[in-house]
This record gives structure tokens, sequence and C-alpha cells, in this order.
């Protein structure tokens, strides 16, 4: 008979009972961290995500039309579709398609790492159904990695890629189309709060051409450009753009700077130089524009864009749609503050404008050009040397016998002079003022109320020209 244990003496247990138990107690930790926390993690996620590209979608004057999500245990599936914020119909779209790993432990080709997220997938362009297609363009690869903190970097890699720009679906061959060509590139953007403070961002673009059908291109060398979404603070840097019309003319831009900066009263200030510009005529000048409004402004060209696009641009009409203005013109310029001046000086020659534009909160859904212009208040300056402007009169006189061109350009120049559109400032120089407010436009002292009626003409006629 086993001797009795005595009361209160602590009970043996075997090696084996301590091991098992070690063992389960192991696997029950290993169950939360593999299973527990990751669905807690994509539960968190959804959330945050969601909000996150919506931020960034307003930053860039987009918004996020289409949301969707196949959420697991470990990993969610994503399907996100941005368009142009005054878009509503026909977008040109960018869509997201990616797969979110949940933290805080995943495993993936380079092994085992700790974080709150990991994602990978692909941003694809969509044409509207009036916008250009570019059926070469490869989707961009798209990857992020959040910390445990929710600290994390993006990074989006841009295949090299060359693209016909088809207009219109069954437009014939594509070899007939304008092109577009790009090398490697890459943006990267460092985010905490796992994206919903967005911080410094960086984009690389080596190479980008655009050539027409026939003749023609638009070239840009050695894009650089950084900053900080928080700050609003932006630094661009272009090695060289040429636009060459193929016609054996070309503007060549080296060394292009600008910056993006906050100015007062929350208002941003854009500044532009560039010292080393070749004009079509082996002139060399330099250009300075400097732009000081509120971000409406600034987001607005971007925005037309959009709308143009979307509704088949000059082509297709857009200028006599009646929706274009209420829905895209009177969005994109709502609210819009701006000042902004520009200089060109080529040795004794000299371009300056001056520009002020204000629009109201409501531009009271206008339905033609003469309905937009007649909400704003813009008021603009130009001076320039007789020399450049003898240059613009030779291309608005009407045809002349070469013999007879010099002739030509002065009676258009005094045509000019007689209707107030131009007045002399000395011997060598000219100027030009002109506001309008309250639909009412005046030039030089002189107000001219058949605008209207030219606007509406041009208007009519756009599609044909």
């Amino acid at each position: 008979m086993a001797a009795a244990r005595p009361l209160g003496a602590p009970r043996k247990r075997s090696l084996t009972g301590a091991l098992v138990r070690t063992v389960l107690a192991g696997g029950l930790a290993l169950a939360v961290v593999f299973v527990g926390l990751p669905w807690l993690v994509g539960q968190q996620l959804e959330a945050r995500l969601h909000d996150t590209l919506e931020q960034a979608a307003d930053e860039a004057g987009l918004r996020l039309a289409d949301w969707r999500l196949a959420r697991g245990v470990r990993e969610t599936h994503i399907e996100a579709r941005l368009v142009a914020e005054t878009c509503r119909r026909a977008c040109t779209a960018a869509r997201l398609r990616g797969r979110l790993l949940h933290g805080p432990l995943w495993a993936d080709r380079a092994g085992f790492a700790l974080g709150l997220a990991k994602l990978t997938g692909q941003l694809a362009h969509e044409a509207g159904r009036n916008a250009p297609a570019l059926p070469g363009l490869p989707a961009l690869r798209v990857a992020a990695t959040a910390d445990l903190l929710g600290a994390g970097r993006m990074t989006i890699r841009i295949p090299a890629f060359e693209t016909a720009v088809v207009r219109a679906p069954g437009a014939g061959s594509q070899a007939a189309m304008p092109r577009l060509a790009g090398a490697p590139s890459r943006a990267e953007l460092a985010f905490t709060d796992f994206g919903r403070r967005p911080g410094a961002w960086h984009l690389v673009v080596p190479r980008l051409v655009r050539s027409g059908a026939t003749a023609g291109q638009i070239s840009v060398r050695g894009l650089t450009a950084r900053g900080d979404i928080q700050a609003h603070r932006l630094v661009m840097h272009l090695q060289r753009v040429v636009v060459d019309n193929g016609r054996g003319q070309a503007t060549r831009i080296g060394d292009l700077r600008a910056s993006l900066m906050p100015a007062d009263a929350g208002r941003r200030r854009l500044v532009v130089d560039a010292d080393r510009v070749l004009l079509p005529n082996n002139e060399n000048a330099a250009l300075t524009l400097e732009a000081v409004g509120n971000r409406d402004a600034f987001i607005a060209g971007p925005r037309l864009v959009a709308g143009w696009r979307a509704r088949g641009g000059l082509a297709g009409g857009a200028l006599n749609q009646p929706d274009f203005y209420a829905e895209t013109v009177a969005r994109a310029l709502a609210a819009t503050d701006l000042e902004a001046r520009m200089s060109l000086v080529a040795g004794d020659e000299r371009l300056a404008a001056r520009l002020k534009l204000a629009a109201p909160a409501d531009l009271g859904g206008p339905t033609n050009a003469v309905d937009v212009l007649s909400a704003l208040n813009l008021q603009a300056r130009v001076g320039l040397s007789r020399h450049w402007l003898r240059r613009l009169a030779a291309r608005a006189r009407p045809p002349a016998a070469i013999d007879d061109t010099e002739r030509a350009i002065d009676r258009t120049i005094e045509r000019l002079v007689a209707r107030a559109l131009v007045v002399p400032a000395g011997p060598a120089y000219a100027t030009s003022r002109a506001r309008l407010e309250d639909g009412r436009l005046v030039i030089n002292g002189r107000a001219r109320p058949e605008w209207r009626s030219i606007v509406l003409q041009l208007q009519a006629a756009a599609p044909g020209l």
C-alpha cells in the first residue's frame, strides 16, 4: 500500500505533464498571435486605409469613387477607384488592386517580418468613355509597409513604356496616332499613423516624351520633385524641356526650378525660374513666374483638364455642352483667388504680365462661356517691347506678299492702337490693361460690350478649329 501524502505537502508533478502543459500554452499563444491578432489588426485597418485613400485623393484633387474589401483572417484584398473630383460620369480613373497582409507577424519571400501591415498591388489606368486610351501603359507597382507604430513608406514604380494615344475606339492603326513613352520612374511617400498623416514624398522621372501623330513633340528629361504633404511644400527641378512643333521651330528650357510654399492667410506661393530658355528664333531668354493664391486656385487646372477630357475635349464638343460649364468649370473655379505675374526677358526685349482673378463661391449654374466669365472678377495687364509686339502682330496679320510683310505688320499695329487694344508707352514699349467685373469688360479705359457675342461665336466655332 502506497504511503499517504502528508496533508499540505506539495503535489509531485510529472515532467511529461509539465511539457504537455507548456506546449499547449505555447500553442495557444501562437494561435492568438497568428490568428487572433491578425484578425483584430484587419478589423482596425479597414477604416484607417479608407481614410488614408480619401485624404490622399483630396490632396491630389481626386475623389474615391469606389471602395471594396474582401477581408480574411490574415489578409485583406482591396479594390479602389480614384477619379477627378469634378468628374461625375464617363470618368478616366486609376484603379488600385492590392493585397494587405495583417500584422504583427507575416511571412513573405524574404522570411518572417514584424509590422502592422504590408500592402502589395497594382495601380492601373482606365480611360473614360470620351478620354484618350493608353493601351500600352503598364500597371504601376505599389508596395507599402507599416511598422508596429503605424509609420512606414509607400513606393510606386512605373516600368518603362511606350504606348499609342488612342483618342477614339476604332480610330485606325496605332502607328498613325500620337505616342507617349517614358523611362522607368518611381515615387515614394513616408507616412505615420498608418497613412493618416502622410509626410515627405519624392518623385523621379528620368524621361517622358509625347510625340505627335505626324510631327512635333514635347520632351521632358530629368524631372525630380520632393515635398511634404503636411507642410504643404513642394520643390521641383527639370533638367530639360523641349517643345517642338515639327516645322523647324522649338522652344528649349533648361534647368527649370519651381517651388510651392505656404504664404500668408492660408494661401500658397508658386515660384518658377528658368534662366536658360532658347526661343524658336534662337534668342536666349530668362523666364520668371510667381503666383499667390488659395488651394482652390492651384487645383482648378487639374479639375478643368479632367472634366474636359471626360467630355471629349475640343473635338468632342465639350465647349458646347451646357453641363460642362455647370458641372466642371463652375465647380473648378468656385472660390478661386489668385494673383500672378510673369516676365520673359531676352537682352533688351521684355514681356511682362500681371493677372488677378477672384471667383464667387457659387457661379450660379452657367451654361456657356459668357456666363462663366460674367461671374468672375478679372484684371490683367501686359507690357512688351515693340520688337515682340511686331512678332505677335506678324502672327495676327492677314496674309501678305513677302515684300509687303513689314508694311502689313505696321498696319496691324496701327489698327490695334486705333481701337485702343494697345497703348504705346514710349518709342520701344507698349502696354494693355483689361478689367472684367460684373459682366462688363473694359480694355484701356474703353468699354467693350461686343465681347459677349465674340465669345459665343468662338465657342460655337471651336469644334471645327
